[in-house]
């Protein structure tokens, strides 16, 4: 992995060198922003993404399930980057190739070159959020660990990895890491989530089809303004927003395209089961008489009717058939297995009528009858009311099986996402009830672990296009019965942070707790989408685990990034770091003009008339992040800075700024900036003509400084912004106004999500012994990947019968993608293959 990502750094390099020295010359705005995106471009890869990558691929193999299954979510995170690096290396080639010609759409392409490195400079920011994971969980583990989570800096970290800013994944580059065939199909779901937040509050069904129908065109044209919209919506809407959009499926327009595509089953009946009691013989038992007693789902409302739907491609003996007039002679003989399904949907959603569209194809392929369950949905009937009802309908299939077409012989499970949950769940209670258990279970991409927990995988919901972070939260928050608490806790809607309203104090990351330690300051700041800045470093120590266990609650572990900085709006501090020798190392500031904080001394300064101040080094070095304690008074040997010019020089194959006198000229982009929090605190000044000397520790991850010369095009570009390096690097960040309180605390707090039969995977090691064979089907691009990985591990540790077999380049949900993707219907028959191997059933 490592030799590929240097092979496709390499070529990219290469060719955004050859493009920024091609459009420094340029005259139009279009060529300015080619030069600056190709900049920050050159920037990512050089001082964020290589970096990171490189701290990273040596811990993948210990995360991994076993050697010939490799799949977890640090491996995801780098094939995310991977595919957003090759769509760029394609971006890069064509601009190249065809910048010249008369027929280039340099608009068209500026616009997409830019989508796609925002989007890398946000892959950076998870990349540094999963390098600080590592340090919080233990050995090998992919969920962090709950005791480090206590800690409030921890918890303000998992905050911020919330908050990131994911507009730049739901607009030009939606769905860039999955298959071609899935592209169309995710667009489609887009515009369709844009257009029907528009009126889904409309009372009736033809207004809001009406609403959707006039605003699709466009969320269809304009992605940006789609991608604005989607996380606004998944940000603040309630979870009742995400039940209508599901819903759809549900439509009798939607109902007809199973018919015209799928195969057509004899068999579809619905059935509701009578809540009465019953009894079952007891499995292990001593005494053959021995009888469990089954009772009725009463959680929440009371005993009720539990919904099921039988499915068979061909009628079988002993089915009660209300539509058709079969012949029973014409039915086959009873099925020698059968196949209990239970659906997906975060519990909030969705129905076996909607998840037709491949059960139809199973029924087929299998041969076998399906019973799939139409369990109660939350946050109306939160858990444990379908659990109950699941185990119900288990129940009553094993007790009454030659009503279903069954000889009461093989046994298999299977549920998708939060089905999985339920079917594993089922199985569990089966066990502790002392009734006959499946044969096996089969689950697509699963949630286990139904608790706000960060793992690296779960980082990718971030940019799912079907699981976003905001609906994912409540749809866990609903199953747990917490749905009002979340709703409760946000009173204003997210927006996007820019680099001026992040100067206000309140919104500056520089907090205490009740220690008095402070705290990451990392997500003080955002720049707006087009002032992307330069670059931070990441934390050697913390990554490479070395000293892990005394810093694991140190606040200085989490400074790998310092003091962002102020926009170029608001004339911020330029700096650059001098090195004359190893001892004498140097910072150079030039302060904003004058403020309300700023002390009488400091010289007026304007956007116009401040200097952009490079200072060198006569051998490259490798710099720490200064940071405001580390600031020392400067001494008597300080020296005065001569002016310079910015004539543009090569030197092995990278861009320079030469300075009259001196050899060479580095931009350090890691220096340290000033927040107006610190700058009011400040007792000196620094002029034009003088210079703080500035100890640095040097002990951070070694990278080289690249100065590149500015492009003369589009003068409203600011002077500043011309350099693509003026400023250090920060991620886009959604901003809550209004937050009483955090996610990670309702779910960590709340008892109820520690129930071994809500989260699987915290159940008792007596309890998963108990389980039958497990067959878990991921995908690697899952946001719950490593649920599926986890839970696994834990499993196999045991000693139980686990398989795993994670899928490429798929979303969660592919299951009901099947029937517009290749790749989608490839692995639901790759669900079917793992069915009939716990049936036993021959190909």
């Amino acid at each position: 992995m490592a030799r590929l990502f240097n092979s496709l750094f390499r070529d990219l390099r290469a060719l955004s060198l050859n493009n920024i020295e091609f459009f420094q010359h340029g005259t139009s705005s279009t060529h300015a922003k080619f030069h600056q995106s190709f900049c920050m471009l050159y920037e990512h890869l050089d001082r964020g993404i290589q970096p990171s990558i490189e701290q990273i691929v040596p811990l993948l193999p210990k995360y991994d399930l076993s050697a010939d299954t490799q799949a977890n979510g640090y491996r995801s995170l780098l094939k995310v980057v991977q595919k957003c690096c090759i769509n760029l290396l394609r971006l890069s080639r064509y601009v190249n190739a065809n910048r010249s010609s008369l027929f280039f759409r340099g608009n068209f392409y500026s616009k997409e070159l830019e989508a796609y490195v925002i989007c890398l400079g946000q892959l950076r920011a998870t990349l540094y959020y999963a390098q600080k994971l590592v340090v919080y969980s233990q050995e090998g583990s992919l969920f962090a660990d709950e005791d480090n989570l206590n800690d409030p800096v921890v918890e303000r970290l998992m905050e911020e990895v919330e908050s990131l800013g994911q507009n730049c994944f739901y607009g030009r580059c939606l769905g860039f890491q999955f298959c071609e065939s899935m592209h169309k199909p995710l667009t489609t779901v887009a515009v369709a989530m844009a257009s029907f937040s528009e009126g889904y509050l409309e009372k009736s069904n033809f207004k809001q089809l009406t609403t959707s129908v006039i605003h699709s065109g466009k969320y269809f044209m304009n992605p940006e303004l789609r991608a604005e919209q989607i996380v606004s919506v998944t940000r603040t809407a309630s979870v009742e927003f995400c039940k209508n959009f599901w819903s759809i499926t549900e439509s009798d327009i939607m109902q007809a395209l199973p018919s015209l595509v799928c195969p057509a089953i004899k068999v579809n009946e619905v059935m509701y089961l009578k809540p009465e009691s019953f009894e079952l013989p007891a499995v292990n038992s001593d005494n053959p008489t021995d009888m469990v007693t089954i009772t009725a789902p009463c959680a929440h409302t009371g005993p009720g009717p539990v919904k099921v739907r039988l499915m068979s491609f061909e009628p079988r003996e002993g089915q009660v058939l209300r539509h058709g007039n079969q012949n029973p002679r014409h039915r086959l003989p009873m099925s020698s297995s059968l196949l209990i399904h239970c659906h997906g949907g975060g519990f909030v959603a969705q129905s076996s009528k909607s998840h037709g569209i491949y059960l139809r194809q199973w029924a087929k392929d299998l041969n076998v009858p399906i019973l799939s369950i139409d369990y109660s949905l939350a946050p109306e009937q939160p858990f444990p009311r379908a659990l109950e009802e699941c185990f119900f309908a288990y129940a009553w299939a094993i007790k009454n099986c030659t009503k279903l077409g069954w000889t009461g012989e093989t046994l298999c499970l299977a549920g998708d996402s939060a089905g999985g949950n339920l079917m594993i769940s089922t199985a569990l209670r089966a066990a502790s009830c002392g009734i006959q258990i499946p044969d096996g279970i089969m689950t697509a991409y699963p949630v286990v672990l139904v608790r706000y927990t960060p793992s690296p995988a779960r980082i990718l919901a971030l940019m799912d296009p079907l699981l976003p972070v905001g609906i994912m939260m409540r749809c866990l928050a609903a199953y747990a019965g917490i749905a009002d608490k979340v709703e409760n806790a946000i009173d204003e809607p997210f927006e996007i942070i820019e680099a001026d309203e992040a100067l206000h104090e309140e919104d500056i990351f520089n907090y205490k707790d009740k220690t008095g330690n402070k705290g990451d300051n990392f997500s003080s700041m955002t720049s707006s989408c087009h002032s992307i800045e330069s670059v931070e470093n990441l934390d050697d120590q913390d990554i490479s685990g070395q000293n892990i266990s005394n810093r694991c609650h140190s606040i200085e572990s989490l400074h790998a990034l310092e003091e962002p900085d102020i926009s170029s709006q608001q004339s911020s501090v330029l700096e650059g770091i001098c090195a004359d020798s190893d001892e004498d190392i140097t910072i150079l500031k030039t302060v904003n003009r004058a403020s309300e904080s700023s002390v009488e001394e400091v010289e007026h300064l304007t956007t116009e008339n401040s200097e952009e101040i490079i200072l060198e080094s006569s051998e490259e070095e490798d710099y720490d992040i200064v940071k405001p304690e580390d600031i020392s008074e400067p001494t008597n040997d300080d020296t005065a800075v001569n002016d310079f010019t910015l004539p543009a020089s090569k030197s092995d194959g990278h861009l320079q700024q030469n300075r009259p006198g001196h050899s060479s000229c580095v931009m350090d982009l890691m220096a340290g900036s000033l927040t107006r929090s610190n700058m009011s605190g400040m007792q000196h000044s620094v002029s034009q003509d003088s210079k703080e000397k500035l100890e640095l520790d040097l002990s951070m991850i070694n990278h080289q400084s690249h100065s590149l010369t500015h492009s003369p095009s589009c003068p409203e570009i600011s002077e500043s912004l011309r350099y693509g390096f003026t400023g250090k690097f920060t991620p886009q960040y959604t901003k809550e106004v209004h937050k009483r309180f955090s996610p990670l605390q309702m779910f960590r707090k709340h008892p109820i999500v520690k129930n071994p039969y809500m989260s699987p995977f915290l159940a008792p090691d007596e309890m998963l012994k108990c389980l039958p064979p497990i067959k878990m089907v991921a995908c690697h691009l899952d946001p719950l990947l490593d649920d599926s990985v986890m839970f696994a591990r834990r499993l196999r540790s045991l000693g139980n019968q686990v398989e795993l077999y994670p899928v490429d380049d798929l979303p969660h949900g592919f299951l009901n993608f099947s029937t517009a993707s290749k790749e989608a219907r490839l692995a639901s028959d790759v669900c079917v293959d793992k069915i009939r191997q716990i049936l036993q059933l021959s190909t």
